[in-house]
C-alpha cells in the first residue's frame, strides 16, 4: 500500500518520485507530524500547522529539518506541481537511529459524507490515555487497536476516557459538549491544541459563546444536549451518539458555529481573513 497518493513528494526539501522512494521510509518508528488541508490549492491555516510542529518537535527534544518557511515553500510547489484542488498533505519529520529525514506528500483523505452534517456521526468510549498529549506524534499501536475498534463497532470516531473517567479527546479529533449553553472542552496541555479547534474557540469569544475548559466526567454525560467534533478534515461536525446515548444535533449554537467555521474558511481561502 502506498501512502502517498502522488507520485510526487518532497524528501528534505527536493522533488522525489514516490515510485523511487523506499515504501518504509514512510513508516519511521518516531515521526512528528502535521496534517493540512488543501482547499481551492490554499494550504488551509498553514501557519498555524507549522507553529504546531514545530512546538512538538522541540518538546520532543528534536531539531527542525527545515525551516517553516521551507516547508511552507514546499508544500505551494507541491500543490502547483500536482495541481490537485482539493486534498490532505502530511508534513512528517521522521528521526530513526540511521537517519532524519522529511517527507510531504499528498495523503488519501477521507472526509465524511455530506449527509453526515446533517444527521451526526456514531462515536463509542474508548480506555486509553495519549503520554504528552499536545505534541503530535504518530502512534501506531494505539491508532490501529482504536481503528480495529471502530471498524468492529461501526463508529466514525473513539472518545478517549482517561484513569479519571474524563472524556479527553477524539482519537483524531477534539470534541466539545454542550451543557446548558455552555460550551465545554478539555483544556490546553490534556489534548492535541487542535487548529479548527483554535478557531471555534476564537468564535465563541467572538460572538460572546459562554466556555469551560476543562474534561467532561462520564457522569455528566446525562446532562449533556448537544456535541461536536472538530479536526482538519471533518471541520465542525455534529455527533448524533456515544455507545447508546443519543445526542441532539440541531442544537442552535452548534448549527451557527458550523456555519460561522465555514465562513471563516472562505474568507481565508479568499484572502480576506485577518
Amino acid at each position: 500500500m502506498n501512502e502517498s497518493r502522488c507520485d510526487l513528494i518532497i524528501y528534505n526539501g527536493l522533488e522525489r518520485n514516490r515510485k523511487e522512494t523506499d515504501i518504509l521510509l514512510f513508516y519511521a518508528a518516531y515521526s512528528v507530524y502535521e496534517v493540512v488541508r488543501v482547499i481551492k490549492k490554499r494550504a488551509v491555516f498553514l501557519e498555524d500547522h507549522l507553529d504546531r510542529l514545530e512546538h512538538s518537535i522541540r518538546a520532543s527534544s528534536k531539531k527542525m529539518l527545515l525551516e517553516k518557511e521551507e516547508v511552507s515553500d514546499a508544500v505551494y510547489n507541491l500543490i502547483n506541481k500536482v495541481s490537485v484542488e482539493e486534498g490532505n498533505i502530511k508534513i512528517s519529520f521522521n528521526y530513526t537511529e540511521k537517519e532524519e529525514y522529511s517527507l510531504i506528500y499528498f495523503i488519501d483523505a477521507l472526509y465524511p459524507d455530506i449527509s453526515l452534517y446533517k444527521s451526526g456521526v456514531e462515536t463509542i468510549l474508548f480506555e486509553a490515555i495519549r503520554t504528552n498529549p499536545d505534541v503530535k506524534i504518530y502512534n501506531y499501536q494505539l491508532r490501529s487497536q482504536i481503528y480495529d475498534t471502530l471498524i468492529r463497532r461501526g463508529a466514525y470516531e473513539a472518545f478517549l476516557v482517561n484513569s479519571h473517567n474524563c472524556i479527553t479527546e477524539g482519537s483524531k479529533s477534539n470534541v466539545f459538549f454542550i451543557v446548558n449553553n455552555i460550551i465545554i472542552t478539555a483544556p490546553d496541555g490534556s489534548v492535541l491544541p487542535g487548529i479548527t479547534r483554535k478557531y471555534v474557540l476564537d468564535l465563541c469569544e467572538k460572538n460572546d459563546i459562554e466556555t469551560e475548559m476543562r474534561c467532561l466526567l462520564l457522569d455528566e454525560l446525562d446532562n449533556v444536549d448537544s456535541i461536536f467534533i472538530t479536526g482538519t478534515s471533518p471541520k465542525i461536525l455534529p455527533v448524533r451518539s456515544i455507545d447508546d446515548r443519543i445526542f441532539n444535533v440541531e442544537n442552535k449554537q452548534l448549527r451557527f458555529l458550523m456555519s460561522a467555521y465555514n465562513d471563516l474558511l472562505e474568507e481565508y481561502i479568499s484572502g480576506e481573513y485577518l
